[in-house]
């Protein structure tokens, strides 16, 4: 039975006469985390899974539950307080997420979007049916579920991801090196290539084609070493289509604005592509 003091603390005075397999001497917490397999605590012996790792003054580091190091001295009540606060961090990241783990069980696939900017405040995690979506980590045909966290501090919420959620941090697909183009904001896709030429070692065909009878669509394509990664076509506005809603307009103009959204999502499935080629297990990437 542990015995407390008044504020519901083992008192550092009690703390000398509780002893299991580590001396009694100063100790202190320098990280704590969650794994996804259980581990034996160094004080007590039993199976935890969310473990405390402290160090002695000799710089001895041992891991434990935060039940026991709440019983070591040197160790403080806002110590453990402190380091509590950070497993409720990773328990409310893993609530707003499990409505998704219990629905998609085992056979998802995460793709975890990246900041636009400096001031991007939104951490999206995206699942699909699929382990290589047409336009991975988009919300599309793939897509079986996606959840948004609002205004968040991006990076340090997916440190607490793999830190505290683990398992959910090894289904995770994230690319620590892709770049958003802000071109996207202006809708300046001067940066792809001519239609059948390359960037990147990526293929880009995009233009209008013919569809059904009589008929015209847009179309994109994005091929690596011979290999058609992605497709897009443009079946909801068709030639006929915009003919209809802009009656006004000039053949040649029609095929503008149809050009346009082809070369969009030409630069699209670049993007998509390109983030998709160096993306890897988010654990693998972050070490907290």
């Amino acid at each position: 039975m542990k015995i407390l003091d008044m504020d519901g603390f083992v008192s550092e005075s009690l703390k000398k006469v509780i002893r299991r397999n580590l001396p009694i001497r100063k100790y202190k917490i320098i990280d704590c985390h969650s794994t996804t397999d259980m581990c034996y605590c160094d004080n007590c012996d039993k199976l935890i899974k969310n473990i405390a790792t402290i160090e002695d003054e000799d710089n001895n580091v041992y891991n434990v539950g935060l039940d026991c190091a709440e019983t070591l001295s040197g160790i403080t009540e806002f110590d453990i307080e402190y380091w509590k606060s950070q497993f409720e961090i990773g328990k409310k990241i893993r609530a707003k997420l499990l409505k998704y783990i219990k629905e998609y069980g085992d056979k998802y696939y995460v793709y975890i979007d990246v900041p636009f900017s400096d001031n991007h405040k939104y951490l999206v995690f995206v699942w699909h049916n699929d382990p290589n979506p047409s336009m991975p980590y988009t919300i599309n045909a793939d897509t079986v579920g996606y959840l948004m966290f609002e205004d968040v501090k991006y990076f340090e919420t997916l440190e607490n991801l793999v830190k505290y959620c683990p398992d959910i941090a090894n289904k995770c697909m994230y690319n620590k090196n892709w770049k958003y183009h802000p071109e996207f904001d202006t809708r300046d896709y001067s940066f792809l290539p001519e239609s059948g030429q390359k960037i990147d070692g990526y293929k880009m065909e995009y233009g209008i084609r013919s569809y059904g009878k009589n008929d015209m669509c847009s179309y994109a394509t994005i091929s690596k070493n011979g290999k058609t990664l992605g497709e897009w076509y443009n079946d909801n506005w068709t030639y006929n289509v915009y003919k209809q809603n802009n009656q006004k307009d000039t053949e040649s103009e029609i095929k503008e604005k149809m050009m346009g959204s082809a070369k969009e999502s030409a630069a699209h499935l670049y993007m998509y592509w390109k983030w998709f080629d160096g993306a890897e297990i988010l654990s693998d990437v972050i070490k907290p």
